[in-house]
């Protein structure tokens, strides 16, 4: 069995270089969206941990792990999903058409958006966690905390960047209402 552990702690540490090294290489993709959703990810990861632990302090532990697994089940296909939502903006930063650049733009806006929202919710349920779980895990807690609150900052700074201030404000304030219930 401990060899088998080793084996996929080599695989995912692998995966984990592989979209490293992608993420700095000198190309579009992938990109900031695809960080934070990795961010949000490992969030989620660290709340999942944290309210399994807290099962016998909190009766809805189950249901919060539950939530975070979802959250960060979603948060992985929003990695791929970015450079997707990204590829109309660069197609008509090409064709230099300046409202097809404008709805391009805005509509890259729906990951970080998403990313945005599920780190708020995070937060929270990593908040509850370090106040009312188990005490030996609210350092992980804490982190998942942290990392939530990174992860919707970076997506929050993907969407005032794509909007850059002349779009759907609607959208902007959204965001912005959003950021600020970060810690």
């Amino acid at each position: 069995m401990a060899a088998r552990a080793d084996e996929m702690t080599a695989t995912a540490a692998g995966g984990i270089s592989e979209f490293l090294e992608a993420l700095a290489a000198r190309r579009s993709a992938p990109s900031g969206g695809a960080g934070a959703g990795l961010t949000v990810a490992t969030a989620a990861a660290l709340v999942a941990m944290s309210a399994r632990f807290a099962e016998r302090r909190r009766a809805d532990a189950a249901e919060i792990a539950a939530e975070a697994d979802a959250l960060r089940d979603r948060a992985l296909a929003l990695m791929e999903a970015d450079a997707a939502a990204f590829a109309p903006v660069l197609r008509a930063s090409r064709w230099g058409d300046a409202g097809a650049l404008e709805d391009a733009l805005e509509g890259a806006c729906e990951v970080p958006m998403e990313l945005l929202e599920m780190a708020v919710r995070l937060a929270e349920l990593a908040d509850e966690l370090v106040r009312t779980g188990n005490p030996r895990l609210a350092g992980d807690a804490r982190a998942a905390l942290a990392l939530a609150t990174g992860g919707g900052r970076a997506a929050a700074a993907l969407i005032d960047e794509n909007l850059d201030g002349d779009h759907d404000e609607g959208l902007a304030a959204q965001a912005a209402e959003l950021a600020d219930r970060l810690p």
